[in-house]
């Protein structure tokens, strides 16, 4: 290497590292044409390195013109990854970035390496060089490796090919078709096999025009039958045109008229037949439970209602001959001497107990009609304490026309009014 031009045939090279980053920086002769021998062998060496850099870094003294030299090398870094330096740019410049911009496609810098100036936006363009390089190399492996794939991808296909003895894809396609299509029949032939089972037998031994023959008769058939039906049905129109003028006769009218009342009265009478027949295996059954040893713990049941009913004024029962009501100072008292309202408490108290001994067996509702209309209002408090007890076991409906026995009893009654059929 020496400072005179077109001498230098060596080449300089030095690892610096920018932000992490190694650069392996390499220093030519100068690129040009020529007839030295020597000088001829630097540029080689110069194109070579240049034809294989990932960045070129070329240096232009801005303070002079643009000689051949510098014509040919511009041509060179068209298609190369490269940044234009206009050094000396400190000094009275012949050359602009807007000159090489109108030559060149590429980033042109103005630095001056005796002023550090400019040096910061070259570290930056390298950089953004190096990651666009890595990109590049990136992207050429996986072409690579994708033009690798395809050459492999396409030998297989020519092996399909040649075992499916065709040439190209457009047969493939025909005889892959085709293979398909042999599919579908041979599974369409199994399954009538596995459908015929048994009868695939019988049927390879069949004559053909034996069964040409049997279907023959079969067809006849058919064409028979149809005619009958054809027959039949004329004669269904003809039993239907009768069957209408039947029905708008007067007679026929009047009989059906017969046949509703009578089939109203029987739905009538069957309801009745049937209501009684329930009540009488209700009585009979209620007979049976108060005759089963029941009676006695019914009466004492009866006894502690009453008790509560009456405010414990009436506290014992006594049955003889008579029902006899005791009260709670010892005197006795017939029943038709009780007042009204005593009297009601008292049947009240015997039907709760009814109810309560045979729960066992039906579970009956209680069902209160006015039964307290004869009521004081401390007879309605005693009414109201005993509807808390017996309500835990038995659903109870008291009906009233009472406005004011709501009130006391404080219960949400639902209000039915004559001529509404909604509650």
């Amino acid at each position: 290497v020496t400072d005179i031009a077109g001498t230098t045939r060596d080449v300089l090279e030095e690892q610096i590292n920018l932000d992490g980053i190694t650069l392996n920086l390499v220093d030519t002769a100068g690129i040009r044409d020529t007839d030295d021998i020597v000088e001829k062998i630097g540029v080689d060496r110069a194109l070579k390195y240049a034809e294989s850099a990932d960045l070129v870094i070329y240096v232009i003294d801005a303070s002079t013109s643009l000689d051949e030299s510098d014509y040919e090398i511009i041509k060179l870094l068209k298609n190369k990854n490269a940044i234009v330096l206009l050094n000396k740019s400190d000094l009275e410049t012949k050359i602009t970035t807007d000159d090489i911009k109108k030559l060149l496609d590429k980033k042109v810098i103005s630095i001056s390496a005796r002023e550090h100036f400019g040096i910061d936006e070259l570290e930056e363009k390298i950089d953004h060089s190096q990651e666009i390089g890595q990109r590049r190399m990136t992207i050429s492996s996986a072409l690579k490796q994708d033009q690798q794939d395809l050459k492999e991808l396409g030998l297989q296909l020519q092996t399909l090919f040649a075992q499916a003895n065709v040439k190209n894809m457009a047969d493939y396609d025909v005889v892959y078709k085709d293979s398909l299509e042999q599919a579908k029949i041979r599974t369409q032939v199994e399954a009538l096999k596995k459908s015929l089972n048994d009868d695939l037998t019988q049927l390879t031994k069949t004559n053909p025009a034996e069964l040409e023959q049997q279907l023959h008769e079969l067809n006849d058939q058919i064409a028979a039958a149809n005619n009958e039906v054809s027959d039949l049905q004329q004669q269904n129109a003809q039993v239907q045109v009768k069957l209408n003028n039947l029905a708008d006769s007067t007679a026929v009218f009047e009989a059906r008229q017969d046949l509703a009342n009578t089939e109203t009265n029987f739905e009538s009478s069957s309801k009745e037949y049937l209501a009684n027949l329930l009540a009488a295996k209700w009585i009979g059954r209620s007979l049976d439970l108060a005759s089963n040893e029941r009676f006695p713990k019914m009466l004492k049941a009866a006894k502690e209602y009453l008790a509560l009913l009456t405010g414990g004024r009436y506290v014992d029962l006594e049955l003889g001959k008579k029902l006899t009501v005791i009260r709670k100072d010892g005197k006795k008292r017939d029943v038709k001497y009780l007042s009204r309202g005593t009297a009601e408490q008292l049947y009240f108290a015997l039907k709760l107990a009814f109810v309560e001994q045979i729960k066992d067996e039906i579970n009956l509702p209680i069902l209160i009609d006015d039964s307290f209309a004869n009521f004081d209002d401390h007879r309605i408090k005693y009414i109201e304490q005993l509807l808390k007890k017996i309500s835990e076991n038995n659903q109870v409906l008291i009906f009233t026309a009472q406005e004011n026995l709501v009130e006391k009893l404080g219960i949400q009654p639902l209000t039915f009014t004559k001529g509404n059929q909604n509650a």
